[in-house]
């Protein structure tokens, strides 16, 4: 009997034991979050939950992430973010045992109010189930990458959401051996917006990617092009000024300006039997030969015709070619019935037209250009000639 009494009161001391432990215990599975956020934006002291895996430094604005694991159920936290941060704010991933679950709709995993950067030698996983959110969203600032963190997303929406973007700065930036992998069949991978006063091809991106089909992934690199030549001699100073070169790998919604800047045209070039489909918003990216003109590219949902115009904004006299979907001719310059070498396409909201086409009607218009199919690697490869060549 006596020893009964000694095992009960173990038992008892036990439980007591048990429901002191921190709520908040480390553990593989993620802790269900309700109602609950950690917003940093006002913290100007330092503080920290070692249980939880996070450490905020106020003075460096730095957010220590280790094995920090959340998840937002669905009905929680809607039209909320789980992080919220202030502008010039780092992560700082520790450990490879990081990852934000957002269940609930429109619930961003992370949002910072300016530029954000995420720094050390571990890895997060980050997903959404719902359409409506990012998983990272970042105002008036670049979203950037470094030293060897690697992040992994598996979202409904958006990647990257980059609001009210200025010109300039790189607005995504991937450096030293930082890795950002995502579904290679998302169409929905960045969303960015500006005011009227930056054009979309004056936003500048700064990384380079590997396509796995195999994996069915994207993976976002450093960027491997450089900019000029090893041997300047080699390669006279004026023809590096006088031209620029533009890379559309099939696959990519990425177009490479000059070995250097990266520009996403939210759609990706493909081949249909056997023509190289180009999509006419990447003709956004060019830059005309003549410093104020610019391309621009209206739809006319009701006729399916696509107007595609270079000029000086405003100018009833700019260049303009017409293509209608599913039509195998275009108008340009006054000039009807004029072939195509396939008929224009329109996939997954996107109009297309063929390579050759694309090089055809840019001449139509006054562009000194050529255009050249690049095998080994997928890319075509347009070179523009400055009106002063």
């Amino acid at each position: 009997m006596q020893n009964v009494k000694k095992m009960i009161s173990l038992l008892a001391a036990l439980a007591v034991l048990l429901c002191t432990a921190p709520v908040y215990a480390k553990t593989s599975d993620p802790l269900i979050i309700n109602n609950w956020h950690l917003d940093f934006r006002d913290r100007t002291k330092n503080c920290s939950n070692a249980d939880m895996g996070w450490d905020w430094n106020a003075r460096s604005r730095t957010l220590t992430l280790e094995d920090f694991r959340i998840q937002v159920p669905d009905g929680e936290m809607e039209h909320q973010a789980a992080i919220f941060l202030p502008e010039n704010s780092t992560i700082q991933l520790v450990g490879d045992d990081n990852a934000i679950y957002a269940h609930a709709y429109d619930c961003t995993p992370v949002y910072c109010e300016g530029k954000l950067t995420f720094a050390g030698r571990g890895s997060m996983l980050i997903t959404t189930d719902s359409r409506a959110a990012s998983g990272i969203f970042v105002e008036h600032g670049p979203l950037v990458f470094s030293e060897s963190v690697k992040i992994t997303f598996d979202p409904a929406g958006y990647v990257f959401t980059l609001n009210d973007v200025k010109s300039g700065e790189a607005v995504l930036s991937v450096q030293d051996k930082a890795k950002v992998i995502f579904p290679d069949d998302h169409l929905r991978a960045i969303a960015v917006t500006h005011d009227s006063s930056v054009k979309s091809k004056q936003i500048a991106y700064d990384y380079d990617q590997d396509i796995d089909r195999e994996a069915g992934t994207v993976t976002l690199l450093k960027n491997s092009a450089k900019s000029g030549t090893e041997n300047p001699e080699e390669l006279p100073a004026e023809q590096n000024t006088l031209s620029h070169e533009y890379r559309f790998p099939v696959g990519s919604p990425v177009v490479l300006k000059d070995g250097s800047s990266a520009i996403t045209v939210g759609a990706s070039p493909y081949i249909s039997d056997g023509y190289i489909m180009l999509p006419l918003r990447a003709l956004e990216a060019i830059t005309p030969p003549e410093p104020e003109e610019e391309f621009g590219v209206e739809w006319d949902n009701v006729n399916r015709i696509i107007s595609v115009s270079c000029g000086n904004p405003g100018n009833q006299y700019a260049a303009v070619a017409w293509f209608t979907i599913g039509e195998q001719e275009m108008v340009c310059m006054g000039k009807e019935g004029l072939p195509l070498s396939a008929p224009a396409e329109l996939k997954d909201g996107r109009a297309f037209i063929s390579l050759r086409d694309f090089s055809k009607a840019l001449e139509l218009m006054g562009i000194d250009c050529e255009i050249r199919w690049d095998s080994a690697v997928k890319t075509a490869v347009l070179t523009v000639w400055d009106a002063e060549a």
